[in-house]
C-alpha cells in the first residue's frame, strides 16, 4: 500500500513537475512578450518624440516664415512708395523731355530754314553764274568780232580804230547836203566795189560791252554779298562755338567745385561727345561720389541723380546768376542731411538771385528767410499766412536751423 502511495506520489509529483514546467514556459513566454512589448513601447515613445521634434521644426518654420512674410511685405511697401516716386521722376523727366524736343524742333526749323536760304542763294549764285558764263561767251565771242573788224578795217581801209575815231567828220548841214550825198555816192560805189561792210559793228559792240558792264556789275555785287553773308555766318558761328566753350569750361570747373562741397568729396566733370563739333555735340555727365566707382548715371540712387541735377544748376548759376529762381519740391528725393546741405548751400546765392522753394521738407524750411503757407482753419474756407524768419528769430532769441 505504502508502495503504492508512493508510486501514485511520484505520479502525481511528475504531474505538477509538468505543470509547473508549463507554468514556468508560460512566463517564459509572458516575459517575451512583455519584452516585446517593452520595446514596441520605447519604439513609439521615441517616435512621439521624433513626431515633437519635427512639430517643434514645423512651428520654427512656420515662424520663420511668417517673419519672411512681414519683411517682405515691408519691401513691397517700400518698393511701391520707389515706384511711385519713379513715376513722379519720370512725369518729370518726360515733360523736361518734351521741352527739349521742343526746343530741338525749333532748332531745327531754324537750321532747315537757314539750308533752305543756303540753298536758295546757291540756286541764285548758279544763275546768275550762268548767266555770267554766257555773257562771258558773248563778250568773248565780241571780242572776237571786234577783233575781225578791227583787222577788217586795217585790210580794207588801212585804219585802226582809234584813228577811224579820230576822223571827225563834219556834221552835215542843207548846204553841204548835196556835196556830202554826191560823196557819199561815191564812196558807196568805192564801198561796193570793196565789199560788203558791216557798218554797224561798232554801235553792236557799244550795246553788248553796255549789257557785259551793267552784268558785270551786278555779278560783282552778287558776289560781294555772298561773301558779306558767309563771312558773317562764319563770324557768327566763331563767336558761339567761342562764348559755348568758355561758358562750357567755366560751368564744368564750376561743377567740380559745387559737386565736392554738396557731396563732401568725390570727382565730377563734364564732357563734349564731339568737340570738333561743338554746336551740335551731346554733353556727358561724369561723376563719382566719395568711395564709390561709377561707369554710369543710373548706376545712381535717385537722391544721388537729383544732387547731381542741382550740382550743376548751382554751377551755371555762378555763372551767371539770374534775378529770379523757382524751385518746385526739387530736393524731395533727397535724406534729411542732403536736403540740410542743399538748402545751405542755396543760401549762397541769396545775394544775386530771389530763391522761392515749393518744398514740404523741413531742413529746407529752416533754411529760409520767409515762409508762405495756406491754411484752412474753417472747412472750405483757405488762408494765407507769411512768416519772416529773421523777425521771428530776434523776437524769440532762437537762430532757426543753428
Amino acid at each position: 500500500s505504502l508502495h503504492n502511495e508512493a508510486r501514485e506520489a511520484e505520479k502525481k509529483i511528475a504531474a505538477d513537475g509538468d505543470g509547473q514546467n508549463r507554468r514556468l514556459l508560460a512566463i517564459t513566454v509572458a516575459d517575451k512578450e512583455a519584452e516585446a512589448a517593452r520595446l514596441a513601447y520605447d519604439r513609439c515613445l521615441e517616435e512621439i518624440a521624433a513626431a515633437r521634434e519635427e512639430q517643434e521644426t514645423i512651428s520654427q518654420a512656420s515662424q520663420d516664415k511668417e517673419e519672411s512674410f512681414g519683411r517682405l511685405n515691408e519691401t513691397v511697401v517700400a518698393m511701391r512708395a520707389r515706384a511711385e516716386e519713379l513715376d513722379r521722376i519720370l512725369s518729370e523727366t518726360e515733360a523736361a523731355l518734351g521741352a527739349l524736343q521742343k526746343t530741338a524742333a525749333e532748332l531745327d526749323a531754324l537750321s532747315q530754314e537757314l539750308r533752305d536760304r543756303v540753298k536758295s542763294k546757291t540756286e541764285e549764285r548758279n544763275l546768275y553764274f550762268e548767266q555770267f558764263t554766257k555773257l562771258e561767251n558773248r563778250r568773248a565771242g565780241l571780242l572776237g568780232e571786234k577783233d575781225k573788224l578791227t583787222e577788217r578795217l586795217w585790210e580794207d581801209y588801212e585804219l585802226t580804230y582809234t584813228a577811224a575815231s579820230e576822223l571827225g567828220y563834219p556834221a552835215v548841214t542843207e548846204k553841204t547836203r548835196s556835196k556830202c550825198v554826191g560823196e557819199q555816192t561815191k564812196l558807196r560805189s568805192k564801198i561796193r566795189e570793196l565789199g560788203p561792210v558791216n557798218v554797224g559793228a561798232i554801235e553792236e559792240y557799244n550795246e553788248v560791252k553796255e549789257e557785259y558792264d551793267r552784268m558785270s556789275g551786278q555779278i560783282e555785287d552778287l558776289t560781294k554779298s555772298r561773301k558779306d553773308y558767309t563771312d558773317i555766318v562764319t563770324q557768327l558761328e566763331k563767336e558761339m562755338c567761342r562764348q559755348f566753350q568758355d561758358s562750357f569750361h567755366e560751368i564744368n570747373k564750376n561743377f567740380m567745385v559745387v559737386f565736392r562741397e554738396l557731396f563732401g568729396g568725390g570727382s565730377a566733370k563734364l564732357e563734349l561727345t564731339d568737340p570738333e563739333h561743338v554746336l551740335t555735340s551731346g554733353i556727358e555727365i561724369i561723376v563719382s561720389p566719395p568711395g564709390k566707382v561709377i561707369k554710369n548715371l543710373k548706376s545712381l540712387s535717385g537722391g544721388e541723380q537729383v544732387f547731381v541735377a542741382i550740382a550743376i544748376l548751382f554751377a551755371i548759376f555762378k555763372i551767371n546768376p539770374p534775378p529770379f529762381c523757382l524751385l518746385d519740391e526739387i530736393e524731395s528725393a533727397l535724406d534729411e542731411v542732403n536736403v540740410s546741405r542743399f538748402a545751405n548751400y542755396a543760401k549762397n546765392f541769396c545775394d544775386h538771385t530771389q530763391i522761392i522753394a515749393i518744398s514740404h521738407r523741413r531742413g529746407t524750411m529752416e533754411a529760409a528767410n520767409a515762409l508762405y503757407g495756406v491754411t484752412m482753419q474753417e472747412r472750405g474756407v483757405s488762408k494765407l499766412l507769411s512768416i519772416n524768419v529773421s523777425e521771428v528769430e530776434k523776437k524769440i532769441g532762437i537762430k532757426f536751423g543753428a
